[in-house]
């Protein structure tokens, strides 16, 4: 068996061929050129489980008019067939309905599902990163199976890595928090920022401070890339530590030339957040986590001065779970 510094020395020499492939310009398994689409960038398809399908159906029924299509991940042609009869009395359109038939354990989908880059020729790809966290084998297979039904290129990247720590301005700048580098510990952080700039197109990584005691330590809590130029960060008035914290995120962000606004985020219990942080980006309408909060009328004004429509989500109950509106969701890239 390999002694650790073996190891240590054969990784080092993977990752260096790696950069050497790709200057001298053959073929590697993610294009040197692709990007992570902005949150904010045009979607033609909105993703999820079954769970928040039916938790949200009256919601999801609006949000079904910025896309081509919803796609929902379920476990059974039975469950499919009681899913149509409930969107359809909802007000659904079955027409721009899809369904994947596959096998889960949670209703986290933007944490587990596939990380969509583009290429330099508009192809989109899903990025499979290892989704180990909390023993979820099946959500970890769920990229492979459900870009093989979009018959899209699947690229394995072998780093712990969840989507809901990502954020991208979708030309190459891309932000996370330092719970990145916990999670792989076998990686020192140089070879951490090798993997996203050559697997995930992150050619400029902004790492910013996690929150001190939230359960997942997700950029998503937090902080919100609505456009180019704008971030919104959050302002934790009732946390002297975290507020401490994100006034230092919200000033390095500033220093990198964004326009930052704040949003006040209460906790009403321990490790719980109220935050509108955890918004979603749908081709300029944001679906919005209501929590009826003082601060919910707050952020709806603020996101509609930015240019966005709302769609409220009641998510006093998911919230207390460990996440909001953005954990469960992603968007297919046009």
């Amino acid at each position: 068996m390999p002694s650790s510094s073996q190891k240590n020395m054969l990784r080092s020499s993977i990752l260096s061929l790696a950069i050497l492939i790709v200057s001298l310009g053959l073929p590697a398994r993610a294009s040197a050129a692709a990007v992570i689409p902005a949150e904010f960038s045009k979607a033609r398809q909105l993703q999820f489980t079954a769970e928040t399908f039916q938790k949200y159906l009256p919601q999801l029924a609006q949000a079904q008019q910025k896309v081509e299509s919803l796609l929902v991940l379920a476990s059974s042609s039975q469950q499919v067939k009681k899913l149509e009869d409930q969107f359809q009395a909802a007000g659904g359109d079955l027409s721009r309905l899809k369904f994947h038939i596959t096998r889960y354990n949670s209703f986290w989908f933007q944490d587990f599902g596939p990380i969509y880059s583009k290429s330099d020729k508009g192809a989109i790809q899903s990025l499979d990163l290892v989704y180990t966290r909390y023993n979820r084998t099946l959500d970890d297979s769920v990229p492979e199976s459900l870009s093989a039904a979009l018959g899209i290129k699947n690229i394995k990247v072998n780093l712990n890595f969840e989507g809901g720590n990502l954020i991208s301005d979708g030309q190459g700048r891309c932000f996370t928090s330092s719970r990145l580098y916990e999670q792989n510990p076998q990686l020192s952080q140089e070879e951490v920022d090798q993997v996203m700039r050559l697997e995930l197109g992150c050619r400029s990584l902004v790492v910013l401070e996690p929150l001190a005691d939230d359960v997942t330590f997700h950029i998503d809590l937090f902080a919100k890339l609505v456009n180019l130029k704008t971030f919104i960060v959050g302002d934790f008035v009732d946390h002297k530590v975290n507020q401490d914290r994100m006034n230092r995120n919200a000033e390095k962000l500033q220093s990198l030339g964004y326009k930052v606004h704040r949003l006040k985020v209460r906790s009403p219990v321990a490790k719980v957040y109220f935050t509108h942080l955890n918004s979603f980006l749908l081709n300029g309408t944001v679906l919005l986590p209501n929590y009826g909060a003082r601060e919910d009328l707050e952020a709806a004004k603020l996101y509609q001065s930015l240019g966005f429509q709302i769609i409220q989500f009641p998510a006093q109950d998911l919230v207390r779970q460990g996440g909001s509106i953005h954990c469960v969701m992603r968007s297919l890239p046009n």
